[in-house]
């Protein structure tokens, strides 16, 4: 006759739902989030809405899961500290995001963040402006899916004093000739790009306290379980018929696994 010692078949069921319930159970890769807004420029009029606009997407991220780290106003050297340690904080990421309010230049079909220490007259492209392309690159990983929402296309008049004072400079070469609004940026596989108006063009403020396209970024993010895609046509939609159809939305996705902004719960998933 077959002897079980005493709580040996306890034991293996314990140790099975442990397994079971472990494996359930597993840390999900973080969702993280950078989101960047400059207002109050040294050397031009504030912006009325970026500073809340950075705000409110953030608080909205945090309050969807996603692990946040915000900042406003930063002059150049800030901003490249804070990209690095972001992208040091977001190594076992899955899925990053990076949203940008505030002031942009295109400058020779790149596309740059202005830092609030911007002095168009005494501007170094290199030494004072941040490359868009670059800083979206050093956040894309392998088998990592990253979103991008630049809210900066705005009519910017530090734009126009730079392009005064490269054309008075006598060794100023073409390459430095400043673009309206921002260029196309190209999406490598894994990245999504929207911004807050098609290429070539500038967007609106808007009348309240944040601009036309983030007041509808925060009316649609939290839409549950939607890719962001589907989020942004909704986006631009609620933005050309607050515009009256002047602004248009844009982006372009490369996405090569499905990215949504509010996912649905981890046990809303069946057995």
């Amino acid at each position: 006759m077959k002897t079980t010692l005493p709580g040996t078949r306890t034991w293996a069921c314990w140790s099975i739902a442990l397994a079971l319930f472990a494996v359930g159970c597993a840390t999900p890769a973080p969702r993280v989030a950078l989101v960047v807004g400059h207002a109050h420029y040294e050397h031009t009029s504030p912006l009325a809405s970026p500073t809340a606009d950075a705000h409110a997407v953030a608080n909205k991220l945090r309050e969807l899961g996603w692990e946040v780290t915000a900042a406003v106003d930063l002059p150049r050297q800030a901003l490249e500290e804070h990209a690095a340690a972001f992208e040091r904080a977001a190594t076992d990421a899955a899925q990053v995001l990076f949203f940008y309010a505030g002031h942009s230049m295109e400058i020779g079909g790149e596309n740059y963040i202005v830092p609030v220490g911007f002095d168009p007259y005494k501007a170094e492209i290199d030494r004072d402006l941040v490359s868009l392309r670059e800083t979206v690159g050093r956040f894309k990983h392998e088998g990592r899916q990253l979103a991008v929402l630049v809210d900066a296309s705005r009519d910017n008049p530090l734009a126009y004093e730079y392009q005064r004072a490269i054309r008075g400079r006598s060794s100023g070469p073409a390459s430095h000739e400043v673009g309206t609004g921002l260029a196309e940026l190209p999406a490598q596989a894994g990245t999504f790009v929207a911004y807050a108006t098609a290429p070539g063009h500038v967007t609106l403020d808007g009348r309240g306290k944040h601009s036309v396209f983030t007041r509808a970024l925060l009316e649609h993010m939290d839409f549950r379980d939607q890719d962001v895609a589907t989020v942004l046509v909704l986006v631009r939609d609620q933005v050309v018929k607050d515009t009256g159809g002047t602004q248009v939305p844009w982006y372009h996705s490369s996405l090569t696994e499905p990215f949504s902004i509010n996912p649905a719960p981890e046990d809303a998933a069946a057995p």
